[in-house]
C-alpha cells in the first residue's frame, strides 16, 4: 500500500468522491487503508471529511457497525465552508442512511441541516427523500410520504431517472409498510419500468425483490415465491454482489415464515447465510442468523436455540446492542418449547430469570412474550402453581385495548379456570377469546399481524377441546372443532367467508343440520384431547363422544400402516398380508369401539395425525360407501350441491403418464362427446376452463403435493409445473373431478388440526366430490383402477359406492401394489355425487 508520505500523486485521487465510491464497490477492505493512510498525512479538511466518510462507508458493508458510525460523524463534525457543495451533498446524504441504520435517527434528520439547498430544487428533492427515508426509520409513516409529496414537487416534470425511481421505490415501501398493497404494487411496477427503460439493472433486481414481498404480505403466496425466484435470477444476471441475494433470501424467508411455509423459510434463511459468510459482512450476518432462528423455532426444529445464541454473539460483536435482548429472548424461547415434564421446571425457572433482566433493562415487550411462553408450557405440563404471578398479571390484561394483550389474558384466564377445576367458566372466556381472534383474523392486513395471533388461536381452541372433552359435552367439542378447522381453511383460499363463530347457537344449528341431512348416514369427527384421541359420532339420532385410544397408541399403529405403503411402492409384487393384519390393528383402534351402523354411508372429518392414513384399507369401511372431509360444514355444503348430477365430461392428460390409455379409453368409453386436452392442450388455462364449466373433470397428470401451503402444490402439464393458484379458479362448477395424479388427494394440516389439501381446495371452491389416492401409487394400476370407477359410475353408482365396488374386487388379490392403490383412492366431499351419461 503506498503511503501518503510517499505518494504524493494519490493526494488528487483523496480529494475526488468518485475514487472512493469506485474504490468502496470494489473492495471496501483495500478502501480502510487508503483512508487510514490519508487520515494519518495530516491531509487538508476536504480529505479528511472524505477519508472518514469512505472510511465508514466501508466499515459499514464491513459489518463493523459501531465503528463506522463514529467515522461518518467525524466526517460530517468536520465540514466547513471549504468543502465544496458537490462533496458536501455525497457525504451528508450518506452518512444519514448509516446513522440510520445504525439506530440514530435524530442525529441522521440533524445532519442533513448542513446542505443548503436555498438556490438549487433537485438537492433540495433529495434531501426531502431522504427525510422521508429517515421518518420511515423512525416508523414516522405519515411523515415519510410528506416529504416525499415535497420532494416530487421539487423535482418536477424534469426530474432525473435516478431520482424519480428512488421516490417511487420509497414510497412504495412507506404503502406496504401501511398495508395499502394496490398503491404500493402501482409505485414498485412504475420503478420497475423506469429502471429497465433507463438500464438501471441492479435498481430493477430491487424492485422485483419488494414485489414479490408485497405479493407475500398481501397473501398472493404463488405470486411471492415466484417473484422472490425472478428477483434472484436479475441479481444473479448482472453479477450483483452476494449480499444483495442474500437480502432478496432473507426477505423471503420472511415471507415464508409468515405465510406457514416454515420448511421452505428455514431453507431460504440458511442459503442467506451461506452467501453472507464468505462477504465478512457481520451485520448482515447477524440478520441471517436471526432469521434463521426464527424460522427454526417454528418449525420446531431444535437447532433453533443455539442459532439464536450465534445471531447474538454476532450482534455483540458488531456494537448492535438493541438486538442482542432479541436474539436472547429467541434462544429462550427454543428452551421453553423444547422442554417437556423431565425438564419443565428447569426452563421455567431459567425463564424466570430471563424475565427479571429483560424488565429491568427495559425491555418490556421481549419479557410479555417470555411470560406468555412460560406460562404455555406451565400449563402444558401441569405446573400453573409455579407461574401463578404471571398467569395473574396476563389475565388483567383481557380487558386492554390492545388486541395481542387482550388476547393472551384470555388465554391466562382461561388456562388458570381449567386449573382452579372451573372448565365451564374456562370454556366460556374461551369462547370470547376466539370471537375476539376471528375480528382479528378478519380485519388483519398483513401476514404479520395474522401470524401473531394465530398461535394463541391454536392454544385457545385446544383448551375447549380438552375442557369439553372432560365434561364429555360432545356438542361443544364438535363445535369447537368445527370453528377451529373452519379458521384453518378460512387461511388457505382465496374466496372465504367468515366461519361460524363458537356460539350456544351456532352449535346448536351445526348439530340440527348435520342431523337432518344425514338421514341414514352417520358423520365421525377425530379429536386430540388430553394425549387421547376422541370421536364425536353424529347420525340422525344425535351426538355421542366415544374415548378410543392414546395417541401414543394410535401413531405407532399408524406408522406401521404407512410403512407397509413404502414397502409397496419398492416390492409392488409382494403380499397384502401383512399390511391387512396392520390395518386391522388401526381399525381396532380407530373405529371398532365406535359400533357404527353396518348399513349406511359415513363421512370421515379427521384430525391431524391421522391425515395420509389409507382410510379405504380399513376393515370396516373397506367394502361400504364413505368420504372424507376437511370439516362438517363444507361436507354439508358438499352434499348439497351434489344433488346436481354431472352432465358433461372433460379430460386433462399430462405428460410421461403411464397409464393415461386406460384412462382416455374409460373417459371416451363412458362419456364419447368429453372434451380431451393432451400434449400442448394440456394447459393450465384449459384446466380451469374445465373445473369452471364441465360438470366432470378428470385430470390425469404427476403432482407435488405441499403440505404446508396446497394452493402451491403443482400439477405437471405441458408447459411444466404450474400450480394449483394457476390452474384451479376461484369458482368451481364440477359436481365430481377425478384426480389420478399421485399425492393428488393427499392432506397437510394447519392450526387447529384441519386437514387440508387439494381436496378442501376444490370442494370449498365449489365441487361436489373429489375422487383422489392420497399416497403415491404406480401409474398402470392406477390407470385401471380409475377406468372401472368410470365404469361404475357410469351405470349410476354414486361416487362413494362406485369407489366402494372396485375397491372391493381389487382388496380381494392377494396382491400388495393393487391393495395400495384400493386402500389410497378415496372420495372427498360428499359421496352423492353422480354422472348422467
Amino acid at each position: 500500500m503506498r503511503s501518503w508520505h510517499v505518494a504524493d500523486d494519490w493526494s488528487d485521487d483523496y480529494r475526488r468522491v468518485a475514487f472512493w465510491d469506485e474504490l468502496n464497490q470494489r473492495a471496501p477492505s483495500e478502501l480502510v487503508g487508503h483512508a487510514r493512510s490519508a487520515l494519518a498525512a495530516e491531509p487538508d479538511t476536504l480529505v479528511h471529511v472524505l477519508a472518514n466518510w469512505a472510511l465508514g462507508r466501508a466499515q459499514f458493508d464491513l459489518g463493523r457497525l459501531a465503528d463506522a458510525q463514529v467515522s461518518v460523524r467525524r466526517s460530517l463534525e468536520t465540514i466547513d465552508e471549504s468543502v465544496d457543495a458537490a462533496s458536501r451533498a455525497a457525504v451528508v446524504l450518506s452518512s444519514t442512511v448509516i446513522l440510520a441504520e445504525s439506530g440514530d435517527v435524530e442525529s441522521g434528520l440533524a445532519a442533513l441541516d448542513l446542505l443548503d439547498v436555498s438556490d438549487d430544487d433537485v438537492l433540495a428533492g433529495r434531501v426531502e427523500v431522504q427525510r422521508s427515508y429517515m421518518h420511515q426509520q423512525a416508523g414516522r409513516l405519515v411523515d415519510a410520504l410528506t416529504h416525499l409529496d415535497r420532494a416530487e414537487a421539487l423535482f418536477g416534470a424534469s426530474a432525473e431517472p435516478r431520482d424519480l425511481h428512488r421516490i417511487l421505490l420509497h414510497r412504495g415501501l412507506v404503502l406496504l409498510q401501511q398495508g395499502r398493497f394496490e398503491a404500493a404494487e402501482t409505485d414498485f411496477v412504475a420503478a420497475e419500468r423506469l429502471a429497465l427503460d433507463h438500464g438501471m439493472t441492479a435498481a430493477q433486481a430491487m424492485g422485483i425483490g419488494n414485489r414479490a414481498v408485497l405479493y407475500g404480505r398481501a397473501r398472493r403466496l404463488a405470486d411471492s415465491v415466484r417473484t422472490f425466484d425472478e428477483a434472484i435470477e436479475a441479481y444473479r444476471t448482472i453479477g450483483s454482489p452476494a449480499r444483495h441475494v442474500a437480502l432478496i433470501e432473507i426477505d423471503r424467508a420472511e415471507v415464508l415464515m409468515h405465510s406457514g411455509m416454515v420448511a421452505d423459510a428455514v431453507a431460504a434463511a440458511h442459503r442467506a447465510v451461506e452467501l453472507v459468510e464468505p462477504t465478512g459482512n457481520r451485520v448482515l450476518l447477524g440478520d441471517a442468523l436471526m432469521i434463521v432462528a426464527r424460522a427454526e423455532l417454528e418449525a420446531g426444529l431444535p437447532t433453533a436455540g443455539r442459532s439464536a445464541e450465534r445471531a447474538a454473539e454476532m450482534f455483540e460483536v458488531t456494537g448492535r446492542s438493541e438486538m442482542v435482548p432479541h436474539a436472547t429472548a429467541l434462544s429462550m424461547y427454543a428452551r421453553l418449547r423444547a422442554a417437556d415434564a423431565a425438564t419443565a421446571d428447569e426452563a421455567i425457572a431459567a425463564a424466570g430469570r430471563f424475565i427479571t433482566r429483560f424488565r429491568e433493562q427495559g425491555w418490556q415487550r421481549q419479557a410479555d412474550d417470555l411470560v406468555l411462553e412460560r406460562v404455555r408450557l406451565a400449563a402444558r405440563t401441569d405446573r400453573l402453581r409455579l407461574v401463578r404471578s404471571d398467569v395473574e398479571s396476563l389475565r388483567r390484561g383481557a380487558s386492554s385495548t390492545q388486541r395481542d394483550v387482550a388476547l393472551s389474558g384470555f388465554l391466562a384466564e382461561a388456562a388458570a379456570l381449567r386449573a382452579d377445576g372451573e372448565p365451564r367458566a374456562a370454556m366460556e372466556t374461551i369462547k370470547a377469546g376466539l370471537g375476539h381472534l376471528d375480528a382479528i383474523v378478519a380485519e388483519a392486513t398483513t401476514l404479520e399481524e395474522r401470524s401473531a395471533v394465530m398461535r394463541l388461536g391454536a392454544d385457545l381452541s385446544q383448551l375447549i377441546i380438552d375442557a369439553a372433552v372432560e365434561l364429555g359435552d360432545a356438542d361443544t367439542v364438535l363445535a369447537a372443532a368445527e370453528g377451529t378447522r373452519a379458521r384453518a381453511l378460512h387461511e388457505e383460499l382465496s374466496e372465504r367467508d367468515r366461519h361460524r363463530p363458537l356460539t350456544e347457537d351456532g352449535a346448536t344449528r351445526l348439530r340440527r343440520e348435520l342431523m337432518a341431512r344425514l338421514d341414514r348416514r352417520t358423520l365421525v369427527e377425530w379429536v386430540v384431547a388430553n394425549d387421547r384421541v376422541h370421536a364425536v359420532v353424529v347420525d340422525a339420532s344425535g351426538l355421542r363422544l366415544v374415548d378410543l385410544a392414546s395417541v401414543d397408541d394410535v401413531v405407532r399403529a399408524r406408522d406401521r400402516v404407512l410403512v407397509q405403503l413404502d414397502v409397496a411402492a419398492s416390492d409392488p409384487d409382494g403380499s397384502s398380508a401383512r399390511a391387512e393384519r396392520a390395518i386391522r390393528l388401526l381399525d381396532e383402534l380407530l373405529l371398532e369401539p365406535l359400533k357404527l351402523p353396518e348399513t349406511g354411508g359415513i363421512v370421515i372429518v379427521p384430525v391431524d395425525l391421522l391425515h395420509g392414513v389409507p382410510w379405504s384399507g380399513m376393515t370396516s369401511l373397506s367394502r361400504r360407501p364413505f368420504a372424507l372431509s376437511p370439516n362438517a360444514q363444507l361436507w354439508l355444503e358438499a352434499d348439497r350441491r351434489a344433488g346436481t348430477a354431472a352432465r358433461t365430461a372433460a379430460l386433462v392428460i399430462g405428460p410421461d403418464v403411464a397409464g393415461a390409455d386406460a384412462e382416455r379409453a374409460a373417459v371416451a368409453r363412458c362419456h364419447p362427446s368429453a372434451a380431451i386436452a393432451s400434449g400442448a392442450g394440456a394447459t393450465p388455462s384449459a384446466l380451469a376452463s374445465m373445473l369452471a364449466g364441465d360438470g366432470l373433470v378428470h385430470v390425469a397428470a404427476h403432482g407435488r403435493f405441499r403440505s404446508d401451503r396446497p394452493l402451491l402444490s403443482t400439477l405437471r402439464l405441458d408447459s411444466g409445473e404450474v400450480t394449483l393458484h394457476e390452474a384451479v379458479p376461484a369458482r368451481v362448477a364440477s359436481r365430481l373431478v377425478v384426480l389420478s395424479s399421485c399425492e393428488a388427494g393427499a392432506q397437510g394440516t394447519s392450526d387447529g388440526a384441519e386437514v387440508l389439501g387439494l381436496g378442501a381446495v376444490l370442494l370449498a371452491r365449489g365441487a361436489a366430490s373429489v375422487i383422489a389416492p392420497l399416497t403415491a401409487v404406480r401409474d398402470l394400476e392406477c390407470g385401471e383402477f380409475v377406468a372401472e370407477v368410470h365404469d361404475e359410475l357410469a351405470d349410476g353408482e354414486t361416487a362413494a359406492r362406485a369407489l366402494a365396488n372396485v375397491r372391493a374386487r381389487w382388496l380381494d388379490d392377494d396382491d400388495l401394489s393393487r391393495w395400495a392403490v384400493a386402500s389410497s383412492f378415496s372420495c372427498f366431499g360428499s359421496g352423492a355425487s353422480t354422472v348422467s351419461r
